[in-house]
């Protein structure tokens, strides 16, 4: 089971990526803002869950 933080990522992921244009990209810079994080901590988490075949970066 994902631990509340990796779930809080791909929520914010999905409602960003819902709110606007499907085929668009998410930025890290409106990941980090949503999640009140550094842009640098949520690089590494978007990585993590890219290794885990979560999401793709």
């Amino acid at each position: 089971m994902p631990s509340s933080t990796v779930e809080n990522y791909i929520k914010t992921i999905y409602q960003l990526a819902d709110s606007g244009d499907r085929d668009a990209l998410v930025a890290m810079g409106d990941i980090a803002a949503t999640l009140n994080v550094v842009p640098g901590t949520a690089t590494s988490m978007v990585k993590t869950l890219a290794d885990a075949g979560l999401v793709d970066y």
